[in-house]
Protein backbone atom coordinates (compact mmCIF):
# COMPACT_ATOMS: atom_id res chain seq x y z
CA UNK A 1 0.00 0.00 0.00
CA UNK A 2 1.39 3.40 -1.00
CA UNK A 3 0.74 6.33 1.35
CA UNK A 4 -0.19 9.74 -0.04
CA UNK A 5 -1.34 12.93 1.66
CA UNK A 6 -4.13 14.62 -0.27
CA UNK A 7 -6.79 17.18 0.54
CA UNK A 8 -10.00 18.39 -1.01
CA UNK A 9 -12.50 21.04 -0.04
CA UNK A 10 -16.26 21.12 0.01
CA UNK A 11 -17.25 24.57 -1.27
CA UNK A 12 -19.61 25.51 1.56
CA UNK A 13 -18.04 23.68 4.48
CA UNK A 14 -15.13 24.13 6.83
CA UNK A 15 -14.22 20.51 6.43
CA UNK A 16 -11.38 19.08 4.37
CA UNK A 17 -11.36 15.37 3.94
CA UNK A 18 -7.96 13.77 4.00
CA UNK A 19 -7.44 10.58 2.13
CA UNK A 20 -4.29 8.69 2.86
CA UNK A 21 -4.08 5.15 1.57
CA UNK A 22 -3.90 4.44 -2.17
CA UNK A 23 -4.99 0.85 -2.69
CA UNK A 24 -3.72 -1.37 -5.50
CA UNK A 25 -7.02 -0.77 -7.38
CA UNK A 26 -6.50 3.02 -7.50
CA UNK A 27 -9.11 3.77 -4.85
CA UNK A 28 -8.65 6.05 -1.85
CA UNK A 29 -9.56 5.21 1.70
CA UNK A 30 -10.99 8.07 3.78
CA UNK A 31 -9.14 8.35 7.07
CA UNK A 32 -10.74 11.42 8.62
CA UNK A 33 -11.29 15.10 8.32
CA UNK A 34 -10.02 18.30 9.81
CA UNK A 35 -11.44 21.76 10.23
CA UNK A 36 -9.73 24.22 7.93
CA UNK A 37 -8.33 27.40 9.45
CA UNK A 38 -10.20 29.49 6.87
CA UNK A 39 -13.02 28.76 4.44
CA UNK A 40 -12.41 27.56 0.89
CA UNK A 41 -8.95 26.00 1.09
CA UNK A 42 -7.27 26.46 -2.29
CA UNK A 43 -3.61 25.61 -1.74
CA UNK A 44 -1.80 22.81 0.05
CA UNK A 45 1.83 21.86 0.54
CA UNK A 46 3.36 18.97 2.48
CA UNK A 47 6.61 18.64 4.40
CA UNK A 48 7.99 17.44 7.72
CA UNK A 49 7.82 20.71 9.68
CA UNK A 50 8.62 19.21 13.10
CA UNK A 51 11.20 16.60 12.03
CA UNK A 52 9.29 13.62 13.43
CA UNK A 53 9.34 11.68 10.16
CA UNK A 54 5.63 12.27 9.46
CA UNK A 55 4.29 14.48 6.69
CA UNK A 56 2.61 17.68 7.85
CA UNK A 57 0.52 19.99 5.68
CA UNK A 58 0.19 23.72 5.17
CA UNK A 59 -3.16 24.96 3.82
CA UNK A 60 -3.91 28.35 2.25
CA UNK A 61 -7.34 29.81 1.60
CA UNK A 62 -8.48 32.00 -1.26
CA UNK A 63 -10.71 34.04 1.06
CA UNK A 64 -8.58 34.04 4.19
CA UNK A 65 -5.56 35.72 5.68
CA UNK A 66 -3.96 32.69 7.32
CA UNK A 67 -1.97 29.62 6.42
CA UNK A 68 -2.99 26.64 8.54
CA UNK A 69 -0.42 24.11 9.75
CA UNK A 70 -1.60 20.58 10.53
CA UNK A 71 1.00 18.27 12.04
CA UNK A 72 0.78 14.67 10.85
CA UNK A 73 0.39 11.86 13.37
CA UNK A 74 1.87 9.22 11.07
CA UNK A 75 -1.35 7.21 10.82
CA UNK A 76 -3.10 9.24 8.14
CA UNK A 77 -4.58 11.77 10.57
CA UNK A 78 -3.53 15.25 11.61
CA UNK A 79 -3.68 17.39 14.73
CA UNK A 80 -5.69 20.58 15.07
CA UNK A 81 -4.77 23.40 12.71
CA UNK A 82 -2.58 26.24 13.94
CA UNK A 83 -3.04 29.44 11.95
CA UNK A 84 -0.39 31.99 11.01
CA UNK A 85 -1.48 35.35 9.63
CA UNK A 86 -0.12 36.08 6.16
CA UNK A 87 -1.25 38.42 3.39
CA UNK A 88 -4.78 38.50 2.03
CA UNK A 89 -5.82 35.45 -0.01
CA UNK A 90 -2.92 32.96 0.24
CA UNK A 91 -3.64 31.39 -3.13
CA UNK A 92 -0.39 29.42 -3.34
CA UNK A 93 1.70 27.64 -0.70
CA UNK A 94 5.25 26.28 -1.09
CA UNK A 95 7.71 24.67 1.30
CA UNK A 96 11.51 24.68 1.14
CA UNK A 97 14.48 25.48 3.36
CA UNK A 98 14.78 29.10 2.22
CA UNK A 99 17.40 30.16 4.77
CA UNK A 100 19.55 27.01 4.73
CA UNK A 101 19.20 26.19 8.45
CA UNK A 102 17.87 22.66 7.91
CA UNK A 103 14.27 23.55 8.83
CA UNK A 104 11.41 23.68 6.34
CA UNK A 105 10.00 27.15 5.73
CA UNK A 106 6.75 28.23 4.08
CA UNK A 107 6.03 30.83 1.40
CA UNK A 108 2.56 31.97 0.40
CA UNK A 109 1.53 33.87 -2.73
CA UNK A 110 -1.15 36.27 -1.49
CA UNK A 111 -3.46 37.22 -4.31
CA UNK A 112 -5.55 39.84 -2.50
CA UNK A 113 -2.67 41.81 -0.98
CA UNK A 114 -0.32 41.25 -3.95
CA UNK A 115 2.46 40.05 -1.64
CA UNK A 116 4.51 36.97 -0.89
CA UNK A 117 4.79 35.99 2.79
CA UNK A 118 7.74 33.91 4.03
CA UNK A 119 7.52 32.11 7.38
CA UNK A 120 10.82 30.67 8.59
CA UNK A 121 10.45 27.31 10.32
CA UNK A 122 11.84 26.66 13.79
CA UNK A 123 12.10 22.89 13.22
CA UNK A 124 9.52 22.04 15.88
CA UNK A 125 6.38 22.59 13.79
CA UNK A 126 6.14 26.30 14.60
CA UNK A 127 7.15 29.30 12.51
CA UNK A 128 8.50 32.80 12.99
CA UNK A 129 6.30 35.77 12.15
CA UNK A 130 5.97 36.22 8.39
CA UNK A 131 8.02 38.66 6.36
CA UNK A 132 6.09 40.09 3.42
CA UNK A 133 7.62 40.89 0.04
CA UNK A 134 6.13 42.76 -2.88
CA UNK A 135 6.93 40.93 -6.11
CA UNK A 136 5.86 43.84 -8.32
CA UNK A 137 2.99 41.90 -9.91
CA UNK A 138 0.02 39.98 -8.59
CA UNK A 139 1.25 36.53 -7.43
CA UNK A 140 -0.09 33.81 -9.68
CA UNK A 141 -0.32 36.00 -12.77
CA UNK A 142 2.23 35.67 -15.54
CA UNK A 143 1.99 39.36 -16.46
CA UNK A 144 1.36 42.46 -14.34
CA UNK A 145 -2.21 43.76 -14.30
CA UNK A 146 -3.02 46.60 -16.70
Amino acid sequence: MTRLALGCAEPLALLCTVTMALCAWGQFETRGGFAAVQRYPTAIAAGDFNKDGNLDIAVGSEYGTEVGILLGKGDGTFGRATGYTVGDGPWGVATADFDGDGNLDIATANYGSETVSVLLGKGDGTFQAPVDYSPGAVPGRSTPPT
